[in-house]
């Protein structure tokens, strides 16, 4: 396929009405008016590209680029991890764009050997405990709670470390294994975005216990397909990416808090938990064991976050 003979699929699992899909429909349409034209769909299929599907899809080149969880780029590079670990890289640190674009460079690094390259960086945020009936206040409310996460891995560690029971569950399925006959969940883990698209007032309590699991999305693409573009539409490629999403990372922040704010007055509660002590505690030898094992990129994220 030539650069320009059909529109290049951009896909992810997100839901049309999520916070972050126009700034992926802003870039492309910068791709569309770029010098040298690279035109670019936005593809929202969350059956089809749910979870480790866009991963696979993009690896096979059926696509050319996703935006996907995090979480996922375990299966590519198990040091990744590291990226997702309790009370690591968050705000503070990657909304500056100079550190979000060099986390972009050492994801890539990471990646390249799989056939994938990183291009962009999306906040996804840290992550809250949604439930239609009560909040949380410390660790001990999620002994034996079905928890629903994105992805394996880390997610799972996570949860485990609280007594609870991880549930990994694409997008598409949570609505009724939380709200149906099913009642499959007890809780759901997920960004103010999912909170609202996936449930809205139906369920009306959201915990963020601050630093847990902040996490994000990350725009891989086919390395091939990378290769095969000119110089001048990669660099068109990078800078629709930096310019739109990774860059705009101050913008999403502003999106969360103000919708937060606005399930506050709607009447859903918004709790976040004061003191993290004891979470941090019961996740401290998840995080000194990934420290262990990966040592080099553990001490790159520390550095991005100094």
């Amino acid at each position: 396929m030539t650069p320009t003979s059909r529109p290049v699929l951009m896909v992810t699992d997100i839901p049309a009405a999520h916070p972050r899909i126009p700034y992926f429909r802003r870039m492309a349409q910068a791709l569309d008016s770029a010098t040298a034209p690279l035109p670019c769909r936005v593809d929202l299929d969350g059956v089809a590209y749910a979870g480790r599907k866009s991963l696979d899809a993009v690896g096979s080149g059926a696509v050319q680029m996703a935006w996907l969880n995090a979480s996922h780029l375990e299966a590519l590079a198990p040091e990744l991890a590291a990226l997702n670990l309790p009370f690591g890289l968050a705000d503070d640190a990657l909304r500056e764009p100079s550190r979000a674009s060099t986390l972009v460079r050492l994801i890539d690094r990471h990646v390249r050997p799989a056939g994938v390259r990183a291009l962009g960086l999306m906040r996804g945020a840290d992550q809250l405990f949604v439930s239609p009936t009560r909040a949380i206040e410390s660790p001990a409310d999620l002994r034996d709670q079905r928890v629903r996460v994105a992805g394996a891995g880390i997610y799972e560690s996570i949860l485990r470390a609280f007594d609870a029971v991880p549930v990994v569950m694409p997008i598409p399925q949570i609505p009724e294994a939380f709200t149906g006959l099913v009642g499959a969940l007890d809780f759901v883990f997920t960004s103010p975005g999912g909170w609202q698209t996936q449930f809205g007032l139906d369920a009306r309590h959201g915990t963020h216990v601050p630093g847990l699991m902040f996490i994000n999305y990350v725009l891989l693409a086919n390395a091939v397909w990378v290769d095969s573009l000119d110089d001048t539409r990669r660099a068109a490629l990078q800078d629709a990416a930096d310019h739109h999403v990774t860059w705009a990372w101050k913008a999403m922040e502003q999106d969360d808090a103000e919708l937060l704010r606005a399930f506050a007055e709607r009447g859903a509660v918004v709790h976040t938990v004061a003191d993290t002590g004891e979470w941090r505690s019961r996740t401290e030898s998840l995080r000194d064991a990934i420290k262990r094992e990966h040592p080099q990129i553990v001490r790159a994220l520390q550095a991005l976050d100094a």
